[in-house]
């Protein structure tokens, strides 16, 4: 007869959010580049916008739009929660002389917000629906898969046959 074995218990209190958040983090994709930092206040934004696509898809300028947009999304937060709250001494200290001032700066951010998200074409387009955009991108991203594989197989064939490139591959 086999003596049964108990389980140590864990010590410490494991939070799912935590653990989401330390892998979402610490997993293959795009992160905020170096050269930027993000506010306390910035980070739900920039989680937000950061999923609203693939991680294989955000390239370097487009991390740069996506932290402008977080940027700017918290600034418009920020603001609107001091004239809620309707503390003048706030206003001021942050550079509006009146609540108009601080009104007409929110409806500049919002404007900024809209061409930072038609930057990253996270609005919908003339053309189609946002739904349209997904195959859009995958169709892009072979293309450019198959432009490659020529362009790869064209420099073996160019090599063994001593000919000059293809001006027709000339990408």
């Amino acid at each position: 007869m086999t003596k049964p074995t108990l389980r140590k218990s864990r010590k410490g209190h494991v939070d799912g959010t935590d653990s989401a958040s330390n892998v979402f983090a610490t997993s293959e994709g795009p992160l905020l580049p170096a050269h930027l930092s993000l506010r306390k206040d910035d980070r739900p934004f920039w989680d937000a916008i950061i999923r609203a696509r693939a991680r294989d898809e955000w390239g370097r300028v487009e991390l740069v739009l996506a932290w402008q947009l977080a940027q700017t999304q918290g600034d418009i937060k920020t603001i609107r929660n001091s004239i809620e709250r309707g503390d003048r001494d706030e206003l001021d200290e942050s550079g509006f002389p009146s609540v108009r001032a601080a009104a007409a700066y929110v409806g500049t951010l919002i404007a900024q917000q809209l061409t930072l998200m038609r930057a990253l074409q996270m609005v919908g387009t003339v053309v189609g629906d946002p739904v349209d955009q997904i195959p859009r991108r995958k169709a892009e991203r072979e293309a450019e898969q198959t432009i490659n594989k020529l362009k790869a197989k064209s420099k073996v064939t160019d090599k063994e046959a001593g000919a000059e490139e293809d001006p027709l591959l000339a990408l």
